[in-house]
């Protein structure tokens, strides 16, 4: 016994001990487009694969004679054989290495430590092919387990097994058959002889270990990326044949198949991309060990048969501990799915079970760039990063942005719209392949990119000045641009210095930060904690336009890495959590801060900091917001209307974790009959988009018929009405439950200027393209003009959903937003005649008898909103916002003028031409004698004059374009010709001259001209006119406007740069006395000022030092 005991110990299931195994390896991986076209690309490989058996546990392996052809055929069929191809010898290290066994399946794989990586999994799949569970040793506990047996026919279980491709459920089937039924031809089969067929099936959406790298993927959450359905997808099977029982057997072939799907099919007619991989094992020749392989004094454990990630900075593998646990699935796999919320069907990824699994890529520290695996650049050289290449890829770099910003940059006018097509795809190549390399790089070589772009232009002779600030300004845009987009920790350090040295300010500091949540790529605990300590450091804090973006990026980044449960956003199957499951940070420290920074701004009636910090809290998507916005929801702590409004709108983003949750704070918010229409409008919205039940529905819609609210009612009308047209399938369940709640809404709902909420589907077959967009529409009270509108549009490309573009304004009433501007343009003048005045009066008189009061003022509130899968960017406003917008606006008036320092002074004009505002010359600090050339954004001049009936002139100079403006017999006209020929039939929304340069409108007796390139509007009434200018006139303009440089004392500075006291003579240093039309006052006061006195604008010393003080000095 003891002896039968020790021979079936030495034939361990396939393998018998002192045997030597020889199989032939055949391996193919082609690409194409499925449904297009049979052309396919890929690559062919063949080479041995031989198996010694020292022990019954202990596998001695090598392959050898590895050869590699390309390949770029026409195929019928994807497994057509190849013949005619050239083999090119596949250069491997050609060490053996150890296969470690466990009941016959493999367990680890310990290989030569100098052995590269790409190496270690090419070798491990194809050892991938030999792993076979006969016996169902790691079966999966399931109703449907059909044990293995030798006496049954036909055998089912599912196990969790490790691969090259992932630890993943594998469905085993396996059958019996005789070897004269098999279909494929083996060497060394015998045709009596008792043969299985093994087929095993793997279910990429179970997985322990996963082998993926994705970002950015913002599908449904409980959808992972590589698995089995989806936009992306994947299947694997293999089909094995093994001779004898299922305890002692040998593998004649192992044949495995696997495609990666792009999932277009969204429309019949429409293609897909795959990827179809395939390996075949025969078994060449079995015999007796007659050589044994040499064994190696270096080996390192592999962990497991899944594919290891490379580092791509190093050659050194890590070692990694072998895996030998069972199946944490030990549970039915016949689990039903449900439809439900993320929140209510949430299970855990058995990837993270660990928060520190040994075969996850380390997390990045800040300072260097992320180990990436599987990304072009990151293994592009050897198996390991491209940066270790002799190639020096920072000058590589700044190559690329010259040749994409400098040398492209020649005049384009002839060119024909194909070849302008041209240069912008080779423009975004280059600026693509540039935010790859930025990728890969650390804060040095960062660093060094910075300090040589300027280099390249500076020695450019033929800029002119307009060139060179324009092409310094693109460069700079440009890098900085690929810098953000790059989404590494030493990107976001970059990003952090530019801003505290100030190299990055304003506007475009704000446009880049609110890239950073979208485009971060590994954001681990260290990195969000960065994030955070930037977006309150004072000078971030303390900017407008940029502290209002940072504090919602970095919430946006915080919701991406904490809020939900298992983000997909980032590599999360390649890094890990990027955040700890259990980190603390969130509630203890981020949500806190951004509260008390609400509470501060509420405390000193700052709209700006309160929209902001309630925007930044719904951007969490967190529940614990809820609390932080209880008070003043139900009114314990007061706060304005608008602002209570906006606490229900920045709602929405909890919509997409903790659909419960907000639903059943909407729902309160609308059955609250005493509650302002605005909220309710949007807490029905809110409820529509978290998939509410169908007796929710039907609740909703019979309470129209209680409800005595226009607004609301339209509302949920317009939504149920809507909804029920969605055709797509994640819609499909929720339209037919509109459908059927549809029958109980109130028949008398009226539609017209009411507050509206709209679902639209559109369709575009041949681009593959499915959009679902959202409206809604906030109706005033006091004006047809919607108060607040709301666009959501979400397009979705052959299935993969792109991430969600928002759009939005709201504001707290149209009529007082009109009214203020109005105020402020005009002067708080009303602009009428004396008899509707005293209308007015006599109006205002019999109300004030009646005694009726008015309600109380709110202020005026509002704000702009947008959020693409670019940037982000929202602004809030508020009366004071408007007001600021007086420091840079001129006023002539009838008889006097305001500069943009907010100087006033009489002026009577006359019939002479006079200067408003022109650019004044400055000298090169270089070269003192030579005078700098306009920039070109810049060149521009208002003048104005007066006629006899006391209308006034405009002539507006913007480059070489010229514009008129008069008004001629109660007619406001305008010329673009010189001044010889007038128009005055303007329509309402009439335009002239090119829609890029400026635009001139006419509308209730007032002309408005407008310039987007040059930044400036003019309002003109015939009258008077209204000069508003963008701030990048700071100190760059003069003429009666005065000098812009926010000091009124020094406005009367004249062209030869004194300082006068007298308006009238300062005025006509700026009139056109040399022209032969001029008439009036200017003439005389121009030879006044010319004999006045001139008081420099140069600094003038005083006397600091006292005789008394200089005596002290002699004293020893």
């Amino acid at each position: 016994l003891s002896i039968v005991e020790a021979v079936i110990a030495d034939h361990n299931h396939a393998w018998e001990t002192g045997n030597e195994y020889h199989y032939l390896i055949k391996s193919r991986t082609l690409t194409g487009l499925d449904g297009l076209a049979e052309q396919y690309s890929g690559i062919f490989m063949r080479g041995k694969f031989t198996i010694q058996v020292k022990l019954s546990d202990t596998l001695q392996a090598v392959v050898s004679e590895m050869q590699y052809a390309s390949v770029n055929e026409i195929l019928s069929d994807i497994s057509d054989e190849i013949t005619n191809h050239e083999f090119r010898k596949l250069s491997i290290s050609g060490k053996s290495f150890e296969i470690k066994l466990k009941r016959g399946i493999i367990r680890d794989m310990l290989i030569d430590q100098n052995v590269p990586t790409w190496e270690v999994n090419l070798l491990k799949s194809i050892v991938s092919q030999l792993q076979i569970d006969t016996e169902g040793e790691n079966a999966i506990a399931s109703r449907s387990t059909m044990v293995p047996n030798d006496n049954q026919s036909f055998s089912e279980f599912k196990v969790m097994e490790d691969s090259v491709g992932g630890k993943c459920e594998v469905l085993y089937s396996i059958s019996s058959v005789k070897g004269d039924n098999l279909s494929i031809s083996l060497p060394h089969l015998h045709k009596d002889a008792q043969q299985f067929i093994i087929t095993k099936t793997k279910n990429y959406s179970r997985c322990e270990q996963r082998v993926a790298y994705h970002s950015g993927i913002i599908s449904k959450m409980n959808w992972k990326p590589g698995s089995n359905d989806g936009f992306l997808s994947r299947s694997s099977s293999n089909n094995i044949i093994i001779s004898g029982n299922l305890k002692r057997f040998t593998i004649q072939s192992s044949m495995m198949t696997n495609q990666m799907l792009i999932n277009s099919n969204k429309f019949n007619n429409t293609y897909s991309g795959a990827v179809y991989s395939g390996m075949n094992l025969t078994l060449d020749r079995m015999n007796r060990i007659s050589n044994p392989m040499p064994v190696s004094n270096n080996l390192m454990s592999t962990g497991n048969l899944v594919y290891t990630y490379n580092n791509p900075f190093s050659s050194q593998r890590k070692p990694r501990r072998p895996n030998v646990s069972q199946s944490s699935l030990a549970q039915s796999s016949e689990n039903s799915n449900s439809n439900n919320s993320s929140e209510e069907n949430y299970n855990e990824d058995d990837n993270f079970k660990s928060a520190d699994q040994d075969y996850f890529q380390p997390k990045p520290k800040l300072n260097e760039a992320p180990e990436s695996p599987l990304l072009p650049y990151f293994i592009g050289y050897k198996g390991m990063s491209i940066l270790n290449s002799e190639e020096n890829y920072t000058r590589i770099a700044i190559r690329l942005i010259g040749r994409t910003l400098i040398h492209d940059d020649y005049p384009t006018e002839h060119f024909s719209p194909e070849q302008m097509n041209d240069r912008y795809i080779n423009a975004l190549e280059r600026f693509t392949i540039l935010v790859r390399l930025i990728r890969t790089m650390n804060v040095e070589q960062i660093a060094e990119i910075d300090n040589e772009v300027p280099k390249m232009y500076n020695t450019i002779n033929s800029f002119t000045e307009s060139d060179f600030n324009l092409t310094h300004q693109n460069v700079w845009s440009a890098f900085s641009c690929a810098v953000a987009n790059a989404g590494t920790g030493p990107a976001l350090i970059t990003i952090k210095n530019w801003i505290k040295s100030g190299k990055l300010e304003g506007i475009q500091a704000a446009q880049i930060i609110s890239k950073i949540p979208k485009s971060a790529l590994a954001p681990t605990t260290e990195y969000v904690a960065a994030f955070f300590q930037l977006i309150t450091d004072e000078k971030v804090t303390k900017q407008r336009f940029l502290n209002t973006t940072a504090s919602l990026s970095f919430a946006e980044l915080a919701r991406y890495t904490q809020s939900n449960k298992l983000s997909i956003y980032y590599p999360v199957y390649s890094f890990g959590r990027m955040v700890p499951k259990h980190d603390i940070e969130l509630l203890e420290t981020y949500i806190p801060y951004m509260t008390t920074q609400l509470r501060k701004a509420i405390e000193e009636g700052d709209s700006h900091r309160i929209q902001t910090y309630i925007m930044a809290l719904g951007n969490f998507g967190h529940p614990k917001i809820l609390s932080v916005f209880e008070p003043y929801l139900e009114g314990t702590i007061p706060i304005s209307k608008f602002q209570r409004l906006m606490m229900v709108i920045s709602l929405s983003k909890l919509t997409e974790s903790y659909p419960r949750v907000v639903r059943s704070v909407a729902l309160r918010i609308y059955l609250n009959l005493k509650e302002a229409y605005e909220l309710r409008c949007v807490a029905v919205h809110i409820i529509m988009k978290t998939n509410p039940s169908l007796i929710i529905l039907q609740r909703i819609a019979e309470f129209t018929n209680q409800d005595q609210d226009r607004h609301v009612n339209s509302v949920v009308k317009t939504s149920i009405k809507s909804l029920i047209n969605l055709e797509q399938s994640e819609w499909k369940d929720l339209a037919e439950k509109a459908r059927i709640a549809s029958k109980l809404l109130n028949p008398n709902i009226s539609e017209d200027n009411y507050s509206q909420s709209i679902f639209m589907q559109t369709k575009i077959a041949s681009l593959n393209i499915a959009q679902t967009n959202s409206f809604q529409i906030i109706g005033s009270d006091d004006t047809n003009t919607p108060k607040g509108a709301f666009i959501d549009i979400l397009q979705s490309y052959g299935g993969l959903n792109l991430p969600l573009t928002k759009m939005a304004y709201a504001v707290s009433s149209i009529e007082e937003l009109k009214q203020k501007w109005l105020d402020i343009l005009l002067g708080k003048r009303l602009w009428m005649s004396q008899n509707q005045t005293r209308k007015e009066w006599m109006i205002e008189t019999i109300v004030k008898k009646l005694g009726i009061e008015p309600e109380n003022a709110e202020q005026l509130e509002g704000n702009f909103f947008v959020d693409s899968v670019f940037s982000l960017g929202f602004y809030p406003f508020d009366n004071h916002t408007l007001e600021e917008f007086t420091n840079n606006m001129c006023v002539l008036d009838k008889t006097q003028v305001v500069t943009f320092d907010d100087k006033v002074y009489p002026l009577t004009l006359g019939k002479c031409w006079h200067v408003m505002m022109a650019p004044y010359p400055k000298r090169d600090s270089n070269n003192p004698e030579k005078i700098l050339v306009y920039p070109y954004d810049i060149r521009a001049i208002v003048m104005a004059r007066e006629m006899d009936d006391g209308t006034k002139q405009v002539w507006i100079i913007l480059g070489y374009e010229e514009i008129h403006l008069r008004k001629l017999d109660d007619r406001l006209q305008v010329s673009i010709v010189g001044g010889e020929e007038y128009d005055s039939h303007f329509s309402s929304h009439k335009s002239y001259g090119q829609t890029d340069l400026y635009a001139i409108y006419q509308k209730n007796g007032i002309i408005v001209m407008h310039s987007l390139q040059y930044n400036i509007h003019i309002v003109y009434d015939g009258e008077r006119i209204l000069l508003l200018v963008h701030d990048k006139y700071l100190y760059t303009v003069r003429g009666l406007c005065g000098n812009y440089d926010m000091q009124s004392n020094n406005d009367f500075v004249t062209p030869k740069n004194c300082i006068l006291t007298k308006p009238e003579e300062f005025a006509a240093t700026y009139a056109l006395t040399y022209r032969e039309d001029c008439e009036g006052p200017a003439l005389q006061n121009k030879l006044k000022a010319e004999q006045s006195t001139c008081i420099s604008r140069s600094y003038i010393p005083g006397d600091v030092i006292s005789e008394r003080e200089k005596r002290r000095c002699n004293y020893h």
